[in-house]
């Protein structure tokens, strides 16, 4: 049976609309829906996560923010935890019959790193279908050969292209937005932390700090001390009507904006 996980559940359905030409059968395990449909090349099976499957968390040993000293939050060992255990479950119980996994995640850094999630879910109940053999308990102990659909767009064209191309899960990338995730963990509970710290600031009144979050905060503040410090001041605009006989039309003076009502004034008398 080949195994198609993608990232939403709206992508698997899809998917399963598509390559079965609207004969794929819904059915759900643990609450996570599924699509099955079989065809000339054998049984097939789409699931849907819900995004990430694990999310970067520090031990519970660091939980204390008052009693742990922020830098070992630098060099703490980082944990996995799931962010849905019922889509874990429900990937572990249709992967066991599988003997071809194609990963159809987003076509990006996030998606890939999401496909290899899965995978090694899979590759706890079925090690044969990522290339593991009975030896490897995780994908990450080598790099397998995994089948990668790649597509831009849901439509039918794009769905039956990127089938009919099937490319490799690229680790690399994976890998890259394993440590994005770690980076923003570290670099956000840390900052976090010292800040909420230093203004006393704790339970839900914390101060947030994030590696996007906070510059983004900065544009806004400088947009609105911006705004606050703007001084309104009066200006002209110069339009006028154009008749021919194919019909009318408008156009405003070459000068834009006048900031003397005398300059308008002579732009009109000039006209």
């Amino acid at each position: 049976m080949r195994l198609i996980i993608t990232e939403k559940n709206n992508s698997a359905k899809r998917i399963a609309e598509i390559l079965s030409g609207g004969k794929a059968k819904a059915d759900a395990a643990y609450k996570v829906p599924f699509y099955t449909w079989s065809g000339a090349a054998g049984d097939h099976m789409a699931i849907g996560l819900k995004g990430h499957v694990f999310g970067p968390a520090f031990p519970e040993d660091y939980s204390n923010w008052q009693e742990t000293d922020l830098h070992e939050l630098i060099d703490a060992e980082i944990v996995k935890e799931a962010t849905d255990k019922n889509v874990v479950k429900a990937i572990r119980k249709v992967a066991k019959d599988a003997d071809e996994i194609v990963i159809a995640t987003d076509y990006d850094r996030e998606g890939e790193l999401i496909g290899l999630e899965a995978l090694e879910e899979v590759a706890t109940v079925n090690p044969v279908a990522v290339g593991d053999g009975a030896k490897a308990k995780s994908p990450l102990e080598h790099r397998p050969s995994i089948k990668r659909a790649r597509y831009s767009a849901l439509t039918k064209d794009e769905i039956e292209r990127a089938f009919s191309e099937l490319d490799e899960l690229s680790y690399d990338l994976a890998y890259a937005g394993a440590a994005r995730q770690d980076i923003d963990l570290i670099w956000g509970a840390t900052l976090t932390r010292a800040v909420s710290l230093a203004t006393r600031r704790f339970g839900s009144n914390f101060l947030s700090v994030g590696r996007v979050q906070s510059p983004t905060l900065a544009l806004i503040v400088e947009r609105e001390l911006e705004r606050r410090a703007h001084v309104p001041k009066p200006y002209w605009e110069l339009f006028a009507r154009f008749y021919h006989p194919g019909g009318a039309f408008e156009a405003q003076h070459a000068a834009d904006t006048f900031w003397a009502r005398a300059e308008a004034d002579a732009a009109i008398a000039g006209t």
